[in-house]
């Protein structure tokens, strides 16, 4: 004879199975994770480059912060490039690459990209990402900072009738330090700022070590200095290379184990504490 206790777990168990809303919350769960996740990066792919002017007492500057958000662009559009041929042309994703890496500028390189698709996959051509840059370095409207706040501030727009989203202002004190003031009326992004502190501070190192005798292109050398890094297992039987991804994946599938377990009980946690 079945024992109370489990006819009464039974009993509950295929209420809340058979229940709408336990369904309806536990596919509810992952749609509204991935929608805060990838909604952000699908909007700012959607959106227009934010249009920037970089304004500098020294030419050198600006050039450096102009190839930084070039490379910036470039880096990005490559990303989308590998994870479109990683999912419609896999055979065809190290050719197409090489032929990315081999042009000049970003749009031969898109170009380069797309001609290999064209030929080796023609299938997969339609579906081709076309990346626009998130940042446009456009020629200043005014010569300084004070000019450029209408700008700025929305009351004139640019000579193509796009608005100014904000501008670099790289100055430099009676010791040569650089010092870069960002202005714009999105208070929130400092992105363009802190693009523009990472060239800036590798400007400084150049000079400090020119200060010193080091060329600049050896203090490019040693600026790309980075120990290689692997991991390996101390277990007995263990393999005596380096820890590959495959065997990574046992963890990687006991978190997402632990995440679709995590997401049953706080979907059904309301029901039960109602029940009881």
């Amino acid at each position: 004879m079945t024992p109370p206790v489990f006819l009464v777990a039974r009993r509950e168990y295929l209420a809340y199975v058979g229940a709408w809303g336990f369904w309806a919350s536990l596919l509810t769960a992952p749609l509204l994770l991935a929608a805060l996740i990838f909604a952000p990066l699908l909007l700012a792919r959607a959106e227009p480059p934010r249009a920037l002017v970089v304004l500098a007492d020294r030419p050198s500057d600006a050039a450096r912060v102009l190839a930084a958000y070039e490379e910036r662009a470039r880096t990005d559009a490559r990303n989308e490039v590998f994870a479109f041929l990683s999912a419609a042309a896999p055979a065809e994703k190290d050719a197409a690459l090489a032929a990315f890496d081999a042009a000049p500028n970003r749009a031969a390189a898109l170009a380069a990209a797309r001609a290999h698709v064209a030929q080796a996959a023609p299938r997969a051509l339609g579906a081709f990402p076309d990346p626009s840059p998130r940042y446009s370095v456009v020629a200043a409207p005014a010569p300084d900072i004070e000019a450029l706040r209408p700008h700025l501030s929305g009351e004139q727009s640019l000579p193509d009738s796009a608005g100014l989203f904000g501008a670099l202002n790289i100055r430099r004190d009676s010791e040569g330090a650089p010092l870069i003031e960002y202005w714009s009326v999105n208070l929130q992004h400092s992105e363009p700022a802190d693009m523009a502190r990472g060239v800036m501070r590798r400007e400084m190192q150049r000079e400090a070590l020119a200060a010193r005798g080091v060329s600049s292109e050896e203090a490019d050398a040693l600026d790309a200095l980075e120990p290689q890094i692997a991991q390996f297992d101390p277990r007995p039987g263990a393999s005596a290379g380096a820890v590959t991804a495959r065997e990574q994946a046992p963890f990687i599938a006991a978190a997402g184990f632990a995440f679709v377990l995590w997401m049953f009980v706080f979907s059904i946690a309301s029901m039960l504490l109602s029940s009881v």
